[in-house]
């Protein structure tokens, strides 16, 4: 059976110790599985020297370099632009990813029941272990609706 293959983006912030811990934890979660993955992460400031840090610790890490820092969806979007994977994984720095979480949401997409569905997040946590409940009302995705005329109770077209 085809192993689905896998991309992570992630950015730096302000706090560089942060995408280290977020790297560390998503190799982790890597570890007892068969995907075929790459990892890209952009260092938003261009005078630190993250980058070197990243790929000393990090052999097999794509590294892009800003010369001037850009926003959270500019820098992912350049990773998907070029992406040829099954699914892209776009992170923040502050995620600490849990052992099992990368092959559980790869199986949950993996699924035939879940052949339409497009974005997934796992359950976010506090460092604490309590829910991390989200704080926006994503109000885009019904204008979004909206504006093509999508029905989430219509039947898809074949």
């Amino acid at each position: 059976m085809r192993q689905p293959s896998l991309e992570f983006s992630v950015v730096s912030g302000a706090n560089e110790d942060l995408i280290v811990e977020c790297i560390r934890s998503l190799y982790r979660s890597l570890e007892p599985t068969a995907y075929v993955w790459k990892l890209t992460a952009t260092c938003n400031y261009p005078a630190t020297d993250l980058a070197s840090r990243l790929k000393a610790e990090f052999p097999r890490i794509d590294i892009v370099q800003n010369s001037a820092p850009r926003s959270f969806a500019s820098n992912h979007n350049l990773v998907l632009r070029r992406s040829t994977a099954d699914y892209v994984w776009i992170l923040n720095d502050d995620l600490i990813f849990r052992p099992d979480t990368v092959s559980a949401v790869t199986a949950f997409m993996e699924r035939p029941e879940n052949a339409r569905v497009a974005a997934v997040s796992p359950r976010l946590d506090n460092s604490d272990g309590s829910l991390q409940p989200s704080t926006y009302s994503f109000s885009l995705g019904s204008a979004l609706r909206s504006a093509i005329n999508w029905r989430m109770s219509s039947p898809p077209v074949e």
